[in-house]
Parts: C-alpha cells; sequence; structure tokens
C-alpha cells in the first residue's frame, strides 16, 4: 500500500468515526476530490448520504468557513437552482475542526447533498445552469448575509470569473 492510499484511508476511517460520533451518520466514506480542499461522499450503497468537506490548512479562517455556509443557506431554491446546505451536528454547529491521524487539524463542514446531476454537453444543460446562474444573481440579499466576503480575494479567483 503507498502513502498516499494508506494516508486516504486512514483519513475516510477517521472522517467516518467523526460522522458518527458527532452527527450520528454512518456510511461509506470515499473521497471524491483530494485536494487543498478534501472532499468526501458518504452513502449507504444505494445513495449518496452527505458530503464532507476538509478546508485547506492555511487561508480559510473560521469567519470565512461561517460565511460561506450562512450563504449556502440563505440561498433560496428554484426550480434551476438548489445547493448543498450544511448539516448541523449534535451541537447544532454547521462547522467544526477535526484532527486526522496524520496530526493535522482541519476545519470540516458536512453537507446534505443537493438534487439533480452533473452537466451534460447539452444546449438543454447549458441553458439550465444560465437560469441558475440567473436566479442566483438575483438574490441580491445574500450580500447582508456575509458583507464581509470578498470573493475575489486574489489574482486566481479574478481569472476564473474571467474565464467564465
Amino acid at each position: 500500500m503507498d502513502m498516499d492510499h494508506e494516508l486516504r484511508a486512514s483519513a475516510e476511517r477517521a472522517i467516518a468515526a467523526y460522522l458518527r460520533d458527532c452527527y450520528g451518520l454512518t456510511g461509506n466514506v470515499c473521497t471524491a476530490v483530494k485536494g487543498a480542499n478534501w472532499t468526501f461522499a458518504v452513502d449507504d450503497d444505494v445513495q449518496t448520504l452527505a458530503f464532507v468537506r476538509l478546508y485547506r490548512t492555511s487561508g480559510r479562517l473560521p469567519v470565512d468557513v461561517a460565511s460561506e455556509l450562512a450563504v449556502l443557506q440563505a440561498i433560496q431554491s428554484t426550480p434551476a437552482l438548489e445547493v448543498s446546505r450544511p448539516l448541523t451536528d449534535h451541537w447544532c454547529r454547521t462547522f467544526s475542526e477535526v484532527q486526522l491521524p496524520d496530526g493535522t487539524q482541519r476545519l470540516i463542514a458536512v453537507f446534505a447533498p443537493a438534487a439533480g446531476r452533473e452537466l451534460a454537453a447539452t444546449e438543454a444543460d447549458f441553458r439550465r445552469a444560465g437560469a441558475a446562474l440567473a436566479d442566483l444573481h438575483r438574490q441580491s440579499e445574500l450580500a447582508r448575509v456575509a458583507p464581509n466576503r470578498d470573493i475575489l480575494s486574489d489574482l486566481g479567483d479574478q481569472q476564473t470569473v474571467a474565464m467564465i
């Protein structure tokens, strides 16, 4: 077993124990995306029960995570727009901190899956994605939920927006 596979497997076991103890949630935990932010999917062999996000180890303060989660909670669903919303743990927290087996501490949040599917490269799906973005942009009250949130905080974010 190589180091990366061993690290993933031990982290997945730790996340499974955290979910059981803090959320009463049991299921299969597997890595969905391993990057600066680490995302896990939790399923029961039939359906996805939750997604778990471990926030990057630097550059994300708890106040930033709280703002992000507050915005997700405040988004109004429309026929074209739904988002994964944070779940609360046994202590009514939408995020907390977890220690991984390698000793690192990471902020963690657990999300309910949103209904839907991945976009296909079809005109109908692109139109639906455009409608969802339009619905989101019409919700100007979201700026009041997290007034100090700066979504264009560095050059990388600006380049991403320009590409879109």
